[in-house]
């Protein structure tokens, strides 16, 4: 049996996705919930989470690259969120 055509590009069914994500979370967390975001990346969906949340919320985020977490902290501060000091855990054997 042939594998059915798409009707769009790949990378726009993700983009499509991660929109519908950042949507369905806006949706369910309110002002003073705490998220968590399992993959910081570049921020975005970080900073999604914590326009849901608010001021009065926290997100707690990971990532296993620094250099993601440093991004989305940046990222974070310029659009006036407060970000605490982050450290970069140890491997465990």
């Amino acid at each position: 049996m042939p594998l059915p055509q798409r009707s769009a590009p790949l990378g726009h069914s993700l983009t499509r996705i991660v929109c519908w994500s950042q949507q369905l979370a806006t949706e369910l967390l309110a002002p003073g919930d705490t998220a968590v975001d399992l993959t910081a990346g570049k921020g975005r969906d970080t900073l999604a989470l914590a326009e849901a949340v608010g001021h009065s919320g926290r997100i707690v985020a990971f990532d296993v690259q620094a250099e993601a977490l440093s991004q989305s902290s940046l990222l974070l501060t310029e659009k006036g969120h407060v970000v605490y000091p982050w450290q970069v855990g140890r491997k465990v054997s």
